[in-house]
Parts: structure tokens; C-alpha cells; sequence
């Protein structure tokens, strides 16, 4: 157990690499194609895919790697009951910074990875002729799915989305890891 963070815990765009020296070895997480790194607010849209993938596997649906989901699903799922138009741009850009977030693993052997593998929206067209996405699909990489697979994820409590700074958010996550499994310890 440690006191990773593989997010950006600033509100503002941040381009500079995160680098952690564990006894392990080195964690380097870096953004890519010019984008800024993914932050612990991007990191809900991690937190909403593995709750959908999870509930796809306990409900006898099997596990793929690639979830569909309208914009007001996620908000809905982060206890946000206002958003507009601009919003549903917002988890585009969010889906992009997860996609272009790169994480190392320098230890006995070397491991890189995207947070998300392949991101995609559809767009529906306003009565001005103006588009907007509001259906995506994203597929997860190998090792999240490995991850939920084995039940190695944790639940969250939905008060966790009510938390507006980036520095509590990290906190919360160090001591709900810390605490490690319980008792049907899964995303519902």
C-alpha cells in the first residue's frame, strides 16, 4: 500500500510528468499528443467504466472491454443533476486526457499503458444544424479489465463525488485503499 497518484491534483492543465520512486521501482506518468495529464476528476469516468463493467459481469452479461454510455448516465452516476450542452464536451475532453495519459512501471520488468485504449462519440444534430456527442464508447485496456476480472477494485462511497478539492479526493482514495477489501467490497 502506498500513496500512489497516477492524476494530475490540479484543477489547472498540467504537462509536466507525475514521477514516484517506490521500493519497487519507478512510476512515471506522463501526458502525450500535447494534451495535459488526466486528473482526479477525470478519474470519475474510470471510476463510472468499471462500475458499468462490473455490473455487466454480475449481471450474467459477461465482461468486454467496451462500454456505451449517454453523457446523463455518467452524470447521473456522480450525483450531478445540472448539466447542459457544454458538459457532455467536458467528458470528451476528459475521455482524451485518459486516453493520452501515459502510466510506466519501471521495476524487474517495464509496463506501459494508456487509461483508456480506444475512445469514440456520436453526435446527435440540433435544430440549427449544430452538432452535438452525446453517446460515446470506450474500450478499457487489458489490465483494468484483468483487474475487475479478479475483483481487485474497490467501492466508493457516493458522497466521494461531492468532494470538490483535488487534494481530498487524493486523501479519500489513500485511506479507502489503505483499508483494502471488505465485505462484498465491489462497484454496484
Amino acid at each position: 500500500m502506498g500513496a500512489d497518484n497516477f492524476f494530475s491534483v490540479s484543477k489547472k492543465p498540467r504537462y509536466t510528468p507525475i514521477v514516484q520512486y517506490q521500493t519497487k521501482g519507478r512510476v512515471t506518468v506522463t501526458p502525450t499528443a500535447g494534451r495535459a495529464l488526466a486528473t482526479v476528476y477525470d478519474e470519475d469516468l474510470l471510476l463510472f467504466l468499471i462500475s458499468q463493467l462490473v455490473h455487466q459481469m454480475d449481471t450474467g452479461g459477461g465482461l468486454g472491454s467496451t462500454v456505451h454510455f449517454h453523457g446523463h448516465t455518467f452524470y447521473k452516476f456522480i450525483r450531478k443533476t445540472s448539466y447542459g450542452g457544454s458538459d457532455y464536451q467536458k467528458i470528451w475532453e476528459a475521455l482524451d486526457r485518459l486516453h493520452n495519459t501515459l502510466v510506466e512501471e519501471l521495476d524487474k520488468g517495464d509496463l506501459q499503458f494508456h487509461w483508456l485504449a480506444d475512445i469514440g462519440r456520436k453526435y446527435k444534430v440540433r435544430s440549427d444544424g449544430s452538432q452535438y456527442g452525446h453517446m460515446f464508447e470506450v474500450s478499457v485496456p487489458p489490465r483494468l479489465l484483468k483487474a475487475i476480472r479478479s475483483r481487485k477494485v474497490l467501492t466508493y462511497d457516493k458522497a466521494y463525488f461531492k468532494i470538490n478539492s483535488p487534494i481530498e479526493r487524493w486523501m479519500y482514495r489513500f485511506v479507502r485503499k489503505s483499508v483494502g477489501q471488505g465485505k462484498d467490497d465491489r462497484f454496484k
